[in-house]
């Protein structure tokens, strides 16, 4: 943000921003110190700290680092001065004077470590003179200055004292710089760009909601870990990554289906409710198949929605069919004409060749439902299925969609897939919630009470897990919602604090929207009707400037570098 290009209407905004940064250094620092701090707080309402209160530190030793945050737009106009320190509120106090009655109390306690003012104002030279390696010396004051600075603090010893323990720590750099610099130190040594965005956005939760994390707005080790991590789930259908260390919803399902694409060719039509992780588990299936030397191709009509290509024209979709068949396979297409009205001679050719290795040749389209709802013309897509089905000899086509009317459907496909040929992905079963879980905790993201033995934390997760299990039914959209509620309120994880969150009923993501609606303050509604109506991916802070916090809905979206986005398109559908 350019040091003179902030309107007056958003001083204020961008001061907050400016404190939640430097209380974002002193977290990376407790990041990277876990013994550094006990706990953490960003705008303490406990009492103690008095005016103090903006960036608060435990120490192990009892003691607090409190650090005080000024911003303002204009450095070259309004420096560090003794008249702005003394400049009184309407309250008849002035900033000198909070703050050094809030430092006493807590000297008199014993403890305070240490406390500063942290500002990109830059001290003109009468205050400047009085600095000495970030302190002030009173000595250095005019005579006539002095005698009003320490009647202001109630007297020469007072005044002394608290020159003695404050320190100024002025010209910092202006916001860009500073949020650059910062994102620097964690991106990509400990975290991707969106783990940056999330963290400044719980920065923002942290500092604005009372009691937040949970239960009393203290920042723990554990909670940064949860959110500075490579490990977060990634969305389940978007770009069909697949996740570190996925497993299938059932490893029998994913047996049985392995077993019907390599024995028995023809058409299977894999099927699921939204949110249930079709097409993640589809790029696992390929993935396996390939790692078993399956000749496999595949083409999906939908891979997220920051994807702006077209993916419904038959030609396109046909050159990248045979893009696939020439790079991995070229002895099997050798010397065939690169024309798209040939594809079906292409996948005969590859059925052809692998028969005789005993292997069948394997195509995946995934996606047929994202079809009739982006395009609403399925002319493109029944070339497409006219040209591979009926399947030519020794080739499976492997479909992914959800269960849609007939209509919305090829018509080559409703001719050629029996009953028998529509597999349904099943949910997650407890034992793939199980591995999930541990997974999460491996990355250092679920939060468990002090328990001290293995047998404990085992005992611990395994009943976390089961809970996970309950509420979700083992739907793997609802599973990552659930899991993102108890990581934004900072609560330890529990069987009896997951059991209270909202279920999936009947393992349909689509009927937890449906509860979920009905709770949603106006706000959170409107942001919602905006994210789906609007065409263009939002900003957090668009967002929050035209409807309010986002706090109720931030664990169903997804924080990018450009901008903010449902973890699931279902959210819109």
């Amino acid at each position: 943000m350019p040091e003179y290009n902030i309107k007056n209407a958003a001083i204020t905004r961008a001061g907050f921003d400016y404190q939640d940064l430097f209380g974002i250094e002193i977290l990376i620092e407790y990041f990277r110190d876990p013994d550094r701090y006990k706990w953490v707080q960003l705008e303490s309402e406990d009492g103690e700290f008095g005016a103090l209160e903006d960036v608060v530190a435990a120490l192990p030793d009892g003691t607090f680092e409190v650090t005080q945050v000024k911003f303002t737009p204009r450095p070259d106009t309004y420096p560090l001065s003794w008249e702005w320190l003394l400049e009184r509120t309407p309250k008849g106090r002035s900033r000198l004077q909070k703050w050094a009655t809030s430092l006493k109390a807590l000297t008199l306690s014993g403890t305070v470590k240490s406390a500063c003012l942290r500002t990109n104002r830059r001290p003109d030279s009468e205050f400047d003179n009085s600095l000495v390696n970030g302190r002030v010396n009173l000595g250095d004051v005019d005579t006539s200055l002095r005698t009003t600075i320490e009647n202001e603090l109630g007297g020469a010893a007072e005044a002394s004292s608290f020159f003695s323990s404050f320190e100024f720590r002025h010209s910092e750099p202006m916001i860009d710089r500073l949020e650059a610099t910062l994102r620097g130190r964690l991106v990509p040594s400990s975290t991707n760009s969106e783990g940056w965005l999330l963290l400044l956005h719980q920065a923002r939760r942290w500092a604005s909601v009372r009691n937040e994390p949970q239960p009393d707005g203290r920042i723990t080790h554990k909670h940064l870990a949860q959110i500075i991590t490579r490990k977060r789930p990634q969305p389940l259908s978007q770009d069909f990554r697949i996740p570190e260390g996925y497993e299938p919803p059932s490893r029998s399902f994913h047996n049985d289906l392995m077993k019907c694409v390599t024995d028995q060719p023809g058409i299977w039509v894999l099927w699921g409710s939204p949110g249930r992780g079709k097409s993640t588990y589809l790029s696992f299936a390929v993935d396996q198949l390939r790692k078993q030397d399956v000749p496999t191709i595949r083409h999906h009509y939908f891979l997220s929605l920051a994807d702006s290509g077209d993916r419904n024209h038959f030609a396109d979709i046909a050159s990248s069919l045979m893009d696939q068949m020439v790079s991995r396979y070229g002895e099997a297409v050798k010397g065939l004409e690169e024309n798209p009205i040939e594809l079906r001679k292409w996948v005969e050719a590859c059925g052809a060749h692998f028969a005789v290795e005993g292997k069948p040749f394997v195509v995946v389209v995934d996606g047929l439902d994202h079809v009739e709802r982006e395009y609403a013309d399925p002319s493109q897509m029944n070339q497409l299925f006219n040209a591979i089905l009926p399947c030519p000899t020794n080739v499976t086509v492997l479909v992914g969609t959800q269960r849609v009317a007939d209509k919305h459907l090829p018509l080559r496909l409703v001719q050629h897939a029996n009953s028998e040929s529509w597999i349904e992905v099943p949910p997650m079963d407890r034992d793939a919630v199980q591995h999930w879980v541990v997974l999460q905790h491996r990355a250092g993201r679920v939060l468990l009470s002090n328990s001290r033995s293995t047998e404990t934390e085992q005992h611990e997760l395994g009943a976390v897990g089961d809970a996970f299990y309950d509420i979700s039914l083992g739907h793997p959209l609802h599973l990552i919602y659930s899991f993102e509620a108890m990581v934004r309120r900072g609560l330890a994880f529990s069987a009896d604090e997951i059991v209270r969150l909202p279920s999936c009923p009947e393992g349909d993501i689509r009927k937890y929207y449906a509860a979920l609606w009905r709770d949603l303050s106006p706000p959170a509604r409107q942001t919602i009707h905006a994210m789906a109506g609007s065409g263009f991916m939002w900003t957090e802070d668009g967002l929050r400037r035209c409807f309010g916090p986002i706090d109720e809905i931030d664990h169903l979206l997804e924080f990018q570098r450009s901008g903010v986005a449902p973890f699931h398109g279902s959210l819109l559908a």
